[in-house]
């Protein structure tokens, strides 16, 4: 086996998750034309949302590895004018080959541990399968998105490094209510951006707003999964995070809580040697809650 330097083997690594956070089965398919095909067919009338996380990487040649994921799957969709839902956890185990200088998905292979659905539900949706020797052929361009000339790869992958790192201590801080380390990790001048709200327009405004709706009588759970991040300059960059959170509060007696999926659209600047966020918008694709509403503001909260 060809051997992969540290360098290489985090900067092929770094490529093999983006690919991942990119992507994110109904039988077995033999080319990528008839898994796009039936894909397409099953999610039609589908909302889905899929959270990777936790990969372990293993290359066999330069040019080849293998991946385990802990997977959460989530699907929702109408059956008969009735809403219905199937939720999976387990492992998908995939297969990638570098061709051409891109990696690329080879072999996937998804293996349930536990599912849940609600009754009479029908998972997955029954569909007219599309047979191998019917697929149509797909174009399938990767997306490649250059790297700034004057970014090398360990710099990179101190940057990736980096913004994962605020993205977790934000997740972390929002949940225990440390405001001032909250508070730290964005620039002065950070707009938080959620859709059908008015807008936050400065990190002090957002740090008041997310005090008041998540205060010392609410438990919140946030959890961000396999973020997708994009280099504009060495000091510039955009990240796309599927996220998961929960709110729990007591209100008249009476137990409640918010339970939210979407995805976090963020911007990081680097300022005086410290990546900072700069933006962020949430866009959730789904909520699902008890009766009483935390306020107006809370499906956008944080």
């Amino acid at each position: 086996m060809t051997q992969l330097s540290d360098l290489e083997r985090l900067t092929a690594l770094e490529q093999i998750k983006l690919l991942k956070a990119r992507r994110d089965d109904y039988g077995q398919w033999t080319s990528a034309a008839q898994m796009i095909a039936n894909v397409k067919r099953a999610m039609r009338g589908l909302l889905t949302l899929h959270h990777s996380h936790t990969p372990m990487i293993d290359f066999q040649t330069a040019e080849k590895a293998k991946g385990v994921w802990a997977m959460k799957g989530m699907s929702f969709w109408q059956q008969n004018g009735e809403p219905r839902w199937f939720l999976a956890f387990g492992h998908y185990f995939e297969e990638y080959e570098k061709r051409a200088g891109i990696w690329k998905f080879t072999s996937r292979r998804l293996k349930y541990y536990h599912t849940e659905r609600s009754p009479g539900a029908i998972f997955p949706p029954e569909i007219d399968a599309v047979e191998a020797a019917d697929a149509q052929p797909v174009a399938t361009p990767v997306a490649i998105v250059p790297q700034p000339a004057e970014m090398s790869d360990l710099d990179r992958l101190l940057a990736v490094h980096a913004i994962e790192d605020i993205k977790s201590r934000r997740d972390y801080a929002v949940d225990h209510k440390d405001w001032d380390a909250y508070l730290a990790l964005h620039a002065p001048d950070h707009q938080s951006l959620n859709d059908g709200h008015d807008s936050w327009t400065s990190a002090q405004e957002m740090i008041a707003a997310v005090r008041g709706l998540l205060g010392p009588d609410k438990t919140s759970v946030h959890h961000s999964h396999t973020g997708e991040i994009v280099f504009s300059t060495p000091t510039r960059a955009i990240g796309i995070w599927p996220m998961e959170d929960q709110i729990f509060w007591e209100a008249d007696g009476q137990s409640h809580w918010l339970h939210g999926l979407g995805f976090y659209h963020e911007t990081y600047e680097k300022r005086d040697g410290r990546w900072l966020f700069t933006t962020r918008r949430l866009k959730r694709t789904h909520v699902h809650t008890t009766s009483e509403p935390l306020t107006a503001e809370a499906t956008t909260a944080a």
